[in-house]
């Protein structure tokens, strides 16, 4: 018990002229500061891309058509391109480039009678652009031929038009 009690007293002379120390706000500013500069220097490059209002001056001759049609396999997006232009079955997105990997649209199907559900996903990878189907079946009668019914569910979401801007 003494030896508790001696190791508690000399932590407590020990802490005490740090519990004691006065901070000023000017401290606390000066801290901060630091913190600050070193977070925005970790901080991510900003977008190279347009802004909402330099996409509304664009014409739509600058931008052009990488892909049209109706897919789910990847299209790969050439690295020179600035923005982003997608246009899928379940709408529309326009990004940057280097805005990292992002979903575009989902859409989750759902059938009751077995309990099943098929989500589907089109994504920009960073480099790509795809689309993503899903199903799921199963019985979801009896163990007899006779008594076996089957359920099923789709989700499909295709790629229609890719655009770039340079």
């Amino acid at each position: 018990m003494l030896k508790i009690t001696l190791m508690a007293s000399l932590l407590a002379l020990t802490l005490s002229p740090l519990a004691s120390a006065k901070v000023t706000y000017a401290d606390a500013v000066k801290d901060q500061s630091a913190y600050n500069a070193k977070m925005k220097a970790l901080a991510p490059p900003p977008a190279k891309g347009y802004t909402a209002t330099d996409l509304a001056d664009i014409g739509t001759e600058e931008w052009k058509e990488l892909y049209s049609g109706n897919t789910t396999s990847s299209i790969t997006i050439p690295g020179n391109a600035k923005m982003v232009m997608v246009q899928t079955s379940e709408g529309s997105a326009t990004f940057p480039i280097n805005s990292g990997s992002l979903t575009l649209a989902t859409v989750t199907n759902t059938e009751s009678t077995c309990g099943l559900s098929a989500t589907a996903n089109a994504i920009f990878t960073g480099s790509q652009v795809r689309g993503g189907e899903q199903s799921s079946s199963k019985n979801c009668g009896g163990h007899k031929q006779s008594d076996q019914r089957w359920g099923s569910v789709q989700a499909k979401i295709t790629i229609q038009k890719v655009l770039i801007l340079k």
